[in-house]
């Protein structure tokens, strides 16, 4: 039973407990989630811990970061399959992906935003992936490393048209 499909659901205390549990069923049920948990092991499962910084803050301190003028921007669209896995079968995908963008993060080598947009354009794109950086090679070879995840090669409908740029002029950070 899908009887969520489209919806979205805020879940707090999402990485244990009853907020795992609801996190699960919500998810079986079709509904798009947004998880958050103030535990610092909640990341390891794939969930914020401080989900406002991660939605509000964290995109503005990483496209306005005059370190990182370099910026490739992306649309992508999900092939309905990957609506259709399972909880866990989504989150082992997710981790795979996420962990290559860790890491690359963690060398700053190159930093990422994720902007959703389910249905705003024409092509009813998810979501408009920004990558910020140093260098323009490293951004360029993480999408290549990306390409070969089990989420882009076999659950990206659409990826594209790519924007390449260089900062010319910055506002300042908030």
């Amino acid at each position: 039973m899908r009887g969520l499909e489209g919806q979205v659901a805020v879940v707090t205390g999402a990485s244990s407990g009853h907020g795992r549990a609801t996190s699960l069923r919500l998810a079986e049920e079709g509904a798009a989630l947004v998880c958050a948990d103030l535990q610092p092991s909640a990341r390891q499962d794939g969930f914020e811990p401080d989900l406002e910084d991660w939605l509000l803050a964290r995109p503005r301190r990483t496209v306005l970061n005059p370190a990182w003028p370099w910026g490739i921007w992306y649309p992508l669209r999900r092939s309905g399959a990957f609506a259709r896995l399972t909880p866990q079968e989504q989150g082992a995908v997710l981790r795979e992906h996420g962990a290559i963008g860790r890491a690359y993060g963690d060398a700053d080598l190159a930093h990422d935003v994720r902007l959703a947009c389910h249905g705003l354009d024409t092509h009813d794109n998810d979501f408009v992936i920004g990558l910020t950086g140093r260098e323009l090679h490293p951004l360029s070879h993480l999408v290549q490393a990306m390409r070969k995840t089990a989420q882009t090669s076999a659950y990206i409908q659409t990826l594209g048209p790519f924007f390449i740029g260089h900062v010319i002029w910055q506002s300042p950070a908030p």
